[in-house]
């Protein structure tokens, strides 16, 4: 099978029940089916790109970070602008081992290894050094991880040896606030896990963070005390953790991330994982919708649900999605709840 790269568009889905809605044990099962926006193969111009890593909207355009390549923009009806910046040591430049992308109206922010490249209107603004060097005490969390903003401060996942798994830097680059959460370290130890990656959203005064291998979902408040914590569950949740500690499954298929990426959007909180979407409440963690994607555009997927691994929710309830496919395939999608 060649390497394609695409994007997608699904179509609207409201709250009312469809032919394609099932309940189970009170979680709605919505059968949402995308449908193609962009396809390298047929685009007259556009980039390729061999995996994906993160994605960003702002002030209507989709900002895709692919590996080795320079941040490609799109406008939400999946036509190529052109590239954010480029890659280079110099200034508006950044480096292929980047660790973050946030966008918000018309300023995108790349977080590199050492410094934070802030961009508005698709053009470089500044560049803010980090304090400390990545392989020392500041260590910053890779692929799928999704930077947030409060008050001016960036939220940045991290892994570092003492213990923190996100910082506060402010916009002279210092260190206002860190993250810890001894009892995370306790679940990688069960689950065999170095990797604390996660994913932060910040909403109404409250910062909230979901780890990419646990339904775990930890409430700090502006300055990263803790102040709760909660668990989500689902049928597909359920079966994850079973397939992680069944003795069939290899190394390979336990690396797989229960959850890709993370939004809140609108007081609800949405987690991304290989089985659909999940909406969820944001005061009980309860699980009440998972969408699940299909596509006629994609005749290999043969009517089974197509798994992306990002997405961003859209103002008009328009979502968009990326995802690689055998670790050679691309695609993205633009989609509408």
């Amino acid at each position: 099978m060649l390497p394609i790269s695409m994007i997608l568009f699904l179509s609207s889905c409201r709250s009312e029940p469809t032919p394609e809605t099932k309940v189970i044990d009170g979680i709605h099962f919505k059968d949402i089916e995308v449908r193609l926006l962009y396809d390298v193969d047929t685009a007259e111009s556009g980039p390729s790109w061999r995996l994906a890593r993160r994605l960003a909207v702002g002030d209507q355009k989709i900002y895709l970070d692919s590996i080795g390549d320079p941040i490609f923009i799109f406008d939400t009806g999946g036509r190529f602008l052109g590239e954010l910046g480029r890659l280079g040591p110099g200034p508006g430049e950044y480096s292929q081992a980047r660790t973050g992308l946030l966008a918000k109206g018309s300023d995108v922010w790349v977080i590199d290894i050492d410094s934070v490249v802030h961009f508005r209107n698709d053009g470089f603004l500044n560049e803010t050094r980090l304090p400390v060097s990545p392989d020392r005490a500041l260590m910053l969390s890779g692929i799928a991880n999704d930077t947030a903003m409060a008050a001016g401060n960036l939220l940045l996942p991290t892994k570092n040896a003492d213990g923190r798994i996100g910082v506060l830097v402010n916009t002279d680059g210092e260190i206002v606030a860190g993250a810890t959460d001894p009892g995370f370290d306790e679940y990688l130890m069960t689950m065999n896990k170095r990797a604390k990656n996660a994913q932060w959203q910040w909403h109404e005064g409250t910062w909230y963070c979901l780890y990419n291998y646990t339904p775990r979902l930890a409430l700090y408040d502006r300055d990263l005390r803790p102040i709760g914590d909660l668990a989500l569950s689902s049928p597909i949740i359920e079966q994850y953790r079973q397939n992680y500690f069944d003795e069939s499954t290899t190394e390979n298929q336990r690396s797989v991330a229960l959850f890709w990426s993370f939004q809140i959007y609108k007081g609800k909180g949405y987690a991304l994982t290989q089985g659909g979407l999940h909406g969820f409440d944001l005061e009980t963690a309860q699980v009440d919708t998972i969408f699940r994607f299909k596509s006629k555009d994609l005749p290999e997927s043969q009517g089974a649900p197509v798994a992306f691994h990002m997405f961003r929710i859209l103002e008009n309830d328009r979502i968009i999605l990326a995802t690689a496919w055998d670790d050679s395939q691309l695609f993205s999608a633009s989609l509408t709840l």
